[in-house]
């Protein structure tokens, strides 16, 4: 019977190292956040967290890590601010319509509380799949903001399934608090980045056979057009 140490022995190296790259990772957006002075720092930073893991999910292991990630973040710096700068203002406007939602009564509550939820609902949608959307489908200004609610709509189980993992990833870090400054927003990345790929090619995927169906109906008109010209003539 042979023995199977090479192979967990293997398979465990792997494992550790795939942990160093996320903490690795993780690290890259902490420094990169404080010397950004936080306030600067942590949308762009975030979102170099993205375009590496976008790479890395893609199955590009020949790249540096250090050198793709401070070129996004120097790159996207004033960008990811710009978008960060929109995300808490309408976050801000959120908090101020629920405190207004506190003081109005009856009929107009109602309706303004279903704006409400809707809005938030979509609010964080689009927060959600920002950063990621932008990466994925190489769009920039008001197209992001459609394409993160196209592809949450066109997908529904996926983004389901997506937000019962970050809440299982809530959940572990919750449990284990330790984990939070080397293991949270890497893996945050990675489940959404992950996803969304898988949704993107389902889309390109539907997209090709749409174009190879209407290119066979073509086909199929014109040989119908040609029989039938051939018969008359």
């Amino acid at each position: 019977m042979g023995s199977n140490y090479g192979f967990v022995s293997t398979s465990f190296y792997r494992a550790l190292e795939w942990v160093w790259y996320f903490v690795y990772v993780q690290l890259l957006f902490l420094f990169s956040s404080l010397f950004g002075m936080i306030i600067f720092g942590l949308f762009p930073a975030f979102y170099s967290v993205n375009v590496v893991m976008d790479r890395w999910i893609k199955g590009d292991k020949q790249f540096s890590i250090f050198n793709v990630f401070m070129t996004s973040f120097k790159k996207h710096f004033f960008i990811a601010n710009g978008y960060g700068l929109v995300f808490s203002l309408g976050l801000y406007i959120l908090m101020f319509n629920y405190r207004y939602l506190e003081v109005v009564t009856g009929f107009e509550h109602r309706i303004l509380a279903v704006g409400w939820v809707i809005t938030i609902v979509l609010f964080g949608v689009v927060s959600l799949y920002l950063f990621p959307a932008r990466i994925l489908t190489k769009t920039r200004g008001k197209a992001v903001v459609k394409n993160s609610v196209i592809l949450a709509l066109a997908a529904p189980l996926s983004l389901i399934l997506l937000i019962v993992s970050i809440l299982a990833l809530m959940a572990v870090l919750y449990l284990v608090p330790g984990m939070i400054p080397f293991l949270s927003v890497s893996l945050f990345s990675f489940l959404i980045i992950g996803q969304l790929q898988l949704v993107v090619k389902r889309l390109q995927y539907k997209q090709m056979q749409l174009e190879d169906r209407d290119e066979a109906l073509l086909v199929s008109e014109t040989t119908r057009t040609y029989l039938k010209e051939s018969t008359t003539s």
